[in-house]
């Protein structure tokens, strides 16, 4: 039953990276029934696929908490809507139009109902992604000490020249 699962989960991996790019298949609802079938029949492709750069994070999002990214959310309408315009302009029949922007509308309705991220999640993943991208040795603009401001009549005792040394 193992191979049943793991065969089923490569298929929906190469339909869920087919649906990243085109427009009608919906990408992420077969990455998530992949991770499902990984999770049943090899627990290295379930992690290669939830720890992956690019398909890991919606699978996490989704399977921790229930959520859709905003940015995911408005990318999906934009998508839908292009592929709506571009049906409509190759002229094709009204019914099969009609049946389009019905099941498009369907898909929009159940994406924007999706609840997003949840504000303290999604807070603290910005602070350590802008941990994560300082540069090596940096520390984070949260962190950085303002550099000293020059006077031009330092306070005597906190100039950092010694005494004897002015002249």
């Amino acid at each position: 039953m193992k191979i049943f699962w793991f065969s089923l989960g490569v298929l929906c991996v190469g339909l869920g990276v087919a649906g990243l790019i085109l427009p009608g298949l919906p990408g992420t609802v077969f990455l998530l029934v992949a991770a499902w079938c990984f999770a049943r029949s090899s627990d290295r492709a379930h992690r290669w696929l939830v720890e992956h750069d690019w398909l890991g994070p919606p699978i996490v999002d989704w399977q921790a908490h229930g959520v859709v990214r905003r940015r995911a959310k408005w990318t999906a309408s934009v998508v839908m809507a292009a592929a709506l315009i571009i049906t409509l302009s190759l002229g094709v029949a009204w019914w099969a139009v009609g049946m389009q922007a019905t099941a498009l509308a369907c898909v929009a309705l159940f994406l924007w109902t999706r609840p997003e991220a949840p504000a303290a999640a999604s807070a603290s993943s910005r602070e350590t992604e802008g941990a994560a991208s300082a540069p090596a040795g940096r520390s984070s603009p949260a962190e950085t000490v303002p550099a000293p401001t020059l006077a031009e009549d330092p306070p005597a005792g906190r100039s950092g020249v010694s005494p004897g040394s002015r002249t």
